[in-house]
């Protein structure tokens, strides 16, 4: 009996000094991730105190690299899949196709000859990032007449060969409107969700969605590298089975 209750008494002593060094050490990888050791020293950190760096590298996104994070009602988001929209070509694009994939919106400029940036090498990097994770990430390009941009005379031709291909890996939608009464219907979705009127149409921007589509993160004055770091990020998240 004594031995048994020896035992119970050794058994508790146990699991209260393991509770304690839990704790400790929680809080340890929480200090050390605070001083920004996760960007120091981020491979011994994403050893120990993997969970810790994930978020603290959420909130070190959102401070300095300017996004914002909105949530997605559930009637929004039943309303966005039972949606059809039309692609570039024509084609009628089910959105329930991407429940279930972290999807990527980008809305894209018209542009011509005059401008810097070729249409083919826009659309080209865009399929590029996509490819990186072909089976996680789709994307979907929103091209859009620029509302101060005269195009009457312009050549634009480039743009709308590159906007008609088909074939592609993502997916570009017919020319569309980011504000007024003509706005895409997504975006109007998302718009309603971020509680704006009217998007800039002065900045890249990005929608960045979860698989089930009940988190947006919207990002802006970014590029291409910047959001393949993000949608990384974004993964590791998941994979680690923590909350976006």
């Amino acid at each position: 009996m004594k031995r048994f209750l020896l035992l119970l008494v050794s058994m508790a002593i146990a699991r209260i000094c393991s509770t304690a060094k839990e704790e400790e050490e929680t809080t340890t990888c929480a200090t050390l991730a605070e001083e920004g050791k996760c960007l120091t020293d981020a491979d011994t950190m994403n050893d120990k105190c993997a969970k810790e760096c994930h978020q603290w590298r959420l909130r070190y996104y959102q401070e300095q690299l300017r996004f914002q994070v909105f949530s997605i009602g559930e009637s929004e988001r039943d309303e966005i899949f039972d949606m059809s929209i039309k692609n570039s070509t024509g084609s009628l694009i089910s959105m329930e196709r991407f429940e279930g994939f972290i999807t990527l919106i980008i809305p894209i400029a018209k542009n011509c000859k005059s401008d810097k940036v070729s249409p083919k090498f826009m659309i080209e990097s865009i399929e590029q990032l996509q490819q990186v994770w072909p089976r996680t990430v789709e994307i979907i390009v929103l091209p859009f007449e620029h509302p101060t941009k005269d195009y009457i005379g312009l050549d634009c031709t480039d743009f709308e060969d590159e906007h008609q291909k088909k074939g592609r890996p993502i997916y570009v939608m017919e020319m569309t409107n980011l504000n007024g009464p003509k706005t895409h219907p997504i975006l109007q979705k998302l718009k309603n969700g971020m509680h704006v009127e009217e998007l800039t149409v002065n900045t890249t921007q990005y929608f960045l969605l979860n698989p089930d589509w009940s988190k947006l993160q919207y990002h802006y004055t970014k590029g291409l590298m910047d959001m393949k770091d993000v949608l990384q990020e974004m993964i590791n998240i998941m994979d680690h089975g923590d909350e976006l």
